[in-house]
């Protein structure tokens, strides 16, 4: 019921917010993920910096697989928005925090951080992470989970989150979108580590 502007569920007022944060997931009012994703930067910059503080004397090797530990969780990334610039945002803090653990020069190429790391480089990883996030709802044992998904891909495509995701996937990763609906792609480590 709506009374002067104030909607009620129940005989309580529902309050009106710009961001709420639901089961780890931050929604906000502009229907994007920013503050979602500013939120996993920040929380990634704290983890990396408390790693480089009470760590940094310890052997490269030591701090890198620290930071892949306790660093690169990238929790929910698989319901953002691939194509959102936003993500650059969290990509660039991944890469100069890598650098420090590294102990290698600001200027140092982004493309050696993943060789040096022995890891994927993070968009790729988030990307990695939607995809299989996308073929599991495409074979959930779920008829509505599956319904809605092969809805968001085949036809409202551009126009779902899921649908742009995962076309998103098949152009950077060069897969032919009747073989991700079917799930005949290679999405073995090996195939990431090529790419």
């Amino acid at each position: 019921m709506c009374v002067s502007g104030k909607l009620f569920i129940g005989g309580k007022v529902v309050e009106f917010v710009e961001s709420f944060s639901h089961l780890g997931h931050i929604i906000n009012s502009k229907f994007d993920d920013s503050d979602d994703i500013l939120h996993r930067r920040n929380s990634f910059n704290g983890q990396a910096n408390n790693i480089l503080c009470y760590f940094s004397k310890l052997d490269m090797l030591v701090k890198i697989k620290l930071f892949k530990s306790f660093c690169s969780s990238v929790y929910g990334c698989e319901l953002w928005s691939l194509n959102d610039s936003i993500i650059e945002d969290f990509c660039v803090a991944w890469r100069k925090t890598l650098r420090r653990v590294l102990n290698l020069p600001y200027n140092s190429h982004s493309y050696l951080l993943p060789l040096l790391s022995n890891s994927l480089p993070v968009f790729v990883e988030i990307c990695k992470r939607s995809s299989h996030f996308i073929l599991s709802c495409l074979n959930s044992r779920s008829s509505l989970v599956r319904s809605v998904a092969w809805h968001g891909i085949n036809i409202a495509r551009y126009n779902s989150c899921i649908g742009s995701n995962a076309l998103f996937c098949c152009n950077y990763f060069e897969w032919l979108p009747s073989d991700f609906v079917i799930g005949n792609i290679d999405f073995s480590k090996d195939f990431f580590c090529k790419f």
